[in-house]
């Protein structure tokens, strides 16, 4: 890999993480429903016309209920309860979460359908849990209900893992 692309990917990963920092401080001030919106209205405002500008094929609206499954599943209820997870978890926690989605869906596609895991797969895993625990500074949270709840709801995140997976 050039130095461009581990450039590229450090941007990126520091772009991707921020969102937390952003959402731990959003979330009092505006709410989780808001918060949660606001992501998918951003990444619309921004996709849509990528989409155009790139020539893509936009899907038919034919297909609107696989649509809506997809962004029930993948979007709307993980990024909702995310968002509400924000109200009682550090951004790292968070950060911890969604770090590990597509490890999950690499776990899935191995039980579900049959993906092999192979020694590299198996490799790239143990480095990405590393990688997240190396990274986001872990700090004494008491394991109690307000804790534990918004952690579970957090982890619906891997429900679009899951959603993936299955679809494929």
């Amino acid at each position: 890999m050039r130095a461009f692309d581990v450039g590229r990917l450090a941007l990126l990963a520091t772009l991707w993480s921020l969102q937390f920092l952003f959402m731990r401080v959003a979330v009092p001030v505006f709410g989780s429903p808001l918060v949660a919106e606001a992501r998918a209205l951003f990444a619309v405002a921004f996709l849509v016309p990528w989409a155009i500008f790139a020539a893509q094929r936009i899907a038919p609206l034919s297909r609107w209920r696989d649509h809506l499954g997809v962004a029930l599943t993948n979007n709307v209820l993980p990024f909702l309860l995310m968002a509400w997870a924000a109200t009682e978890l550090p951004a790292g926690y968070l950060a911890i979460i969604n770090g590990t989605v597509p490890l999950w869906t690499g776990v899935f596609a191995a039980v579900l359908i049959g993906e092999r895991l192979g020694p590299r797969r198996v490799a790239g895993f143990a480095l990405g849990i590393v990688g997240v625990a190396l990274i986001v500074n872990l700090g004494p949270v008491e394991l109690d209900e307000a804790v534990t709840l918004p952690m579970l709801a957090g982890a619906a995140l891997v429900l679009g893992a899951l959603s993936l997976v299955l679809r494929r």
